[in-house]
């Protein structure tokens, strides 16, 4: 089928550049044969001396992206203890009934880092807020996905689904929390650790607006290419 196809495609190429290990394993096990180095997050350029929006805490989560790929949004009135909001293109959704939600526009990728009002930023796609379902929920499993880099920009905390690819990363990094449903907000007190979240987030505030792991990738190919011994 179409990915024996694509692997048969990438199997021209000596090195893959990947999201994440969940990525690798998947590429890996349907027959890629030449060397994988992991990215593990997007770069997000920008000016990190650019001062970011900055409020006290107040319980709010900004949810950035195409929001017509997240009709969970319309269900995010019973998640009543928090508010959300809400950034990026809407022609679908009927947010007029979500008395805990305020669209705040759609706002050009370069300005929106300084601009996203909010404690945390959400990583999460689909219909449900149980899990992330359908298409763009299940490409999560494998993806990296712009939008953590764009909270990690906006000096924000993340939230992410506990089966998506990043959370291995969220966690390690210690730069947030992961939930297997967002119904489990209702018990979780997300001013626990903000500042320890919020600090770990500005060291790789920093690393992103330089393009650090891009540049880390492509030395890793550099080295190998060159018989030094770094490990891949």
């Amino acid at each position: 089928g179409e990915v024996v196809n694509e692997i048969k495609t990438l199997n021209n190429f000596d090195y893959l550049i990947v999201h994440n290990a969940k990525m690798e394993q998947f590429i890996i096990e349907r027959g890629y044969v030449g060397k994988v180095v992991r990215l593990d997050l997007f770069d997000y350029l920008h000016d990190e001396l650019r001062p970011v929006t900055q409020n006290p805490y107040s319980g709010t989560i900004a949810v950035a992206g195409n929001l017509d790929k997240a009709p969970y949004i319309c269900d995010l009135g019973t998640v009543d203890n928090y508010r959300f909001n809400l950034y990026g293109i809407n022609k679908t959704l009927n947010l007029d009934g979500i008395k805990n939600a305020d669209y705040k526009g759609c706002l050009p990728s370069d300005e929106i880092p300084y601009l996203l009002d909010a404690d945390y930023g959400l990583v999460w796609d689909g219909d449900s807020l149980d899990t992330c379902s359908g298409t763009y929920g299940k490409y999560l499993l494998y993806n990296n996905p712009h939008k953590l880099s764009l909270y990690i920009a906006a000096c924000k905390p993340v939230i992410v689904w506990s089966k998506s690819a990043i959370a291995d990363f969220v966690l390690k990094n210690n730069i947030g929390i992961a939930v297997e449903s967002l119904t489990d907000l209702k018990n979780i007190d997300l001013h626990d650790n903000y500042d320890v979240f919020k600090n770990n987030v500005a060291a790789l505030k920093k690393k992103i607006a330089h393009g650090y792991y891009l540049k880390a990738a492509l030395e890793k190919i550099t080295d190998d290419i060159k018989g030094n011994k770094n490990e891949i």
